[in-house]
């Protein structure tokens, strides 16, 4: 060492230290002493165990700055901290230069009889290599560790696990740890990412991790949305979930909520395998009640439009499976008895299985069917079966419906309907022998008597306007059928022609008889009657007489236009063969009594 003005300089080589297993050397050492302490340079390479892993090659300059009061500094500027490899945990990192700043005064300071602290940080920080296998990167806005607290912070963290189509990846707004004997742990918050093909985003994620011996566990909450452009369900809330990463292979579970009602949706379980770059995503949904408290919307807007006051339970399984070949998904879902008001009408007791060929396309093989124990459009269909197919981009192929009706049967033509383009969806049924007799009594129109079969058509249009019949129209077979108003009337003076009306309609055969219908579901529909008969001798109680007597046999034709709600049509067929009701209306329009007696007012 040479000494000149107080001022010692010198230069020392220290041969390498090492034990158990682990290795320190250091480069020469410049040394320069004065009256206010030393000044050390040199740089130190280590080699040895970390954790449950080992660091080779780590390297470090060393700038350090000795007091006489046996204070220190070491690195109190910016050092590049490099190594050859790095493995801890089962994470395998690739050589790596990253600079290293201090964060207060130095790396490491101690100050006379105080304690050792400091601290430093990485802008930037980028490290790559591999975890269990698979290719790893790593990158963060900014690395930090603290010497009074050991550990280490990490702010926008960006993780990508796998390669090709099949990354994994991982945000992190936060994330802390420190590593011990048994590995590597900490808390997290901030989560985002998607686990390899899984079409599933999490995000909002929270929780605690664990690394050790390559085991990767991260116990969290977090939110889960659809990957999809056009989501084909609402976010839902995580809870409780597990996501392990042993020997390369991924295993997540977790609960799955409608995020404002808490109310469970499915359980979730995916295995992803790094290694060949595949896996399946399993959803069971053991029963999801629908009612006041939770109604399909909430759950995806495809149902929106489409059905509102849905009441009952939904359950099934669903499966995701992916690999180089590409995505196939599938499932099964069942209903014993839904309750719901559709654009038609409400439903009562529908139940059905629905097996999905294609479950994120929502795609289904043809054959598909639901029962519907009721249907009500204005007039009550029961005991229905509907034959139907999902098409890819949400279309419906209604391959054909049926239900008994009156002694015949109500048919819906095959049809597609196209629910993503704002387009008219148009809907058939067909009437198909419809016994006027059963029809009466069915619906209790004690007024009336009638016999016919008819056939006919009802065009349905649905479309942003609502629902709407275009051009239906129902036709009696030939033989026709009698019409006959079998109420009684009062003693009101109806005038020659009135009283002949009412006389006419006791007992009418005809030979033709069509109704015609146009108008909206939901506002008025136009009937358009026509008829044509000959008014005979009623069989039993009181005969004609006078002029009536005179008129019998002779051909009536009536031809009547009746404008109501669809929804009210069941009380309007009675008005057709019961004019009692459009002349009294009439009659009290003007100040005068009704034509019906009082207390057959309910018979109408």
């Amino acid at each position: 060492m040479a000494i000149a003005n107080g001022v010692g300089e010198g230069r020392l080589t220290i041969a390498p230290y090492a034990a158990g297993g682990a290795r320190l050397a250091l480069a020469p050492v410049q040394l320069v002493a004065t009256n206010a302490g030393y000044a050390i340079d040199t740089a130190a390479t280590i080699d040895g165990p970390l954790g449950d892993g080992a660091v080779r090659g780590l390297s470090l300059p060393v700038a350090a700055r000795i007091d006489k009061d046996g204070g220190f500094a070491l690195n109190p500027r910016c050092a590049t901290l490099a190594f050859e490899s790095l493995a801890v945990a089962g994470l395998v990192l690739a050589p790596a230069r990253l600079p290293l700043c201090p964060t207060g005064r130095a790396l490491l300071v101690k100050t006379d009889g105080g304690a050792v602290a400091g601290g430093a940080a990485i802008a930037g920080l980028k490290l790559a290599g591999h975890l269990s296998g698979s290719p790893l990167t790593m990158v963060s806005q900014s690395f930090r560790f603290d010497v009074g607290t050991p550990g280490f912070t990490a702010n926008a963290v960006a993780v990508r696990l796998g390669q090709g189509d099949s990354v994994s990846r991982l945000d992190l707004a936060r994330i802390a740890g420190r590593i011990d004997s048994k590995g590597v742990a900490g808390q997290f918050d901030g989560a985002a990412g998607k686990i390899a093909a899984v079409p599933l985003l999490l995000s909002e994620g929270q929780g605690g991790w664990r690394l050790a011996k390559g085991d990767l566990t991260l116990d969290a909450t977090l939110r889960v949305a659809d990957d999809a452009v056009d989501p084909r369900f609402n976010p839902l809330q995580a809870d409780s979930v597990r996501l392990t990463l042993i020997d390369g292979k991924i295993h997540t579970t977790g609960q799955l909520r409608e995020p404002s009602t808490g109310v469970s949706v499915a359980d979730l379980v995916i295995d992803h395998d790094l290694g060949r770059a595949a896996g399946r995503a399993l959803l069971d949904v053991p029963g999801i009640t629908f009612g006041r408290a939770l109604q399909p919307e909430k759950l995806t807007r495809l149902t929106l439009g489409v059905v509102a006051n849905v009441e009952g339970s939904v359950r099934g399984q669903g499966r995701i499976d992916w690999a180089d070949a590409g995505v196939t998904s599938g499932g099964t879902f069942r209903t014993d008895s839904l309750n719901l008001a559709a654009a038609f009408g409400p439903v009562a007791g529908l139940s059905g299985e629905i097996h999905f060929s294609d479950l994120l396309g929502l795609e289904t093989p043809p054959g598909q069917e639901v029962r519907l124990a009721e249907v009500n459009p204005g007039v009550a269909v029961t005991e229905g079966v509907v034959r139907y197919q999902l098409l890819p981009g949400q279309q419906v192929r209604i391959e054909g419906g049926r239900w008994p009706f009156s002694g015949g049967e109500l048919f819906m033509e095959p049809t597609t309907l196209d629910f993503v383009q704002p387009v008219a969806r148009h809907m058939t049924f067909r009437v198909a022998g419809l016994d006027a007799a059963l029809f009466i009594q069915r619906f209790e129109f004690d007024n009336i008597a009638g016999t016919g079969t008819f056939d006919g058509t009802l065009p349905i249009v649905f479309d942003d306007q609502g629902g709407r019949i275009e051009n239906g129209r129902l036709v009696v077979r030939q033989g026709g059928g009698t019409l006959a108003y079998v109420g009684e009337l009062s003693n009101e003076d109806l005038g020659t022609y009135g009283k002949m009306a009412f006389d006419a309609l006791k007992a009418i055969r005809y030979d033709n008889l069509a109704i015609e219908l146009n108008g909206n579901l939901d506002g008025e529909i136009v009937s358009q009657i026509v008829f044509a008969g000959v008014n005979e001798q009623p069989l039993g109680g009181n005969k004609l007489d006078g002029m009536a007597k005179e008129l019998t046999g002779l051909p009536f034709k009536f031809n009547i236009v009746v404008r109501a709600p669809f929804r009210g049509l069941v009380s309007t067929a009675t008005t057709f063969v019961d004019p009692t009701g459009l002349i009294r209306n009439q009659r009290t329009k003007d100040g005068e009594p009704p034509v019906q007696p009082h207390e057959s007012e309910g018979k109408r």
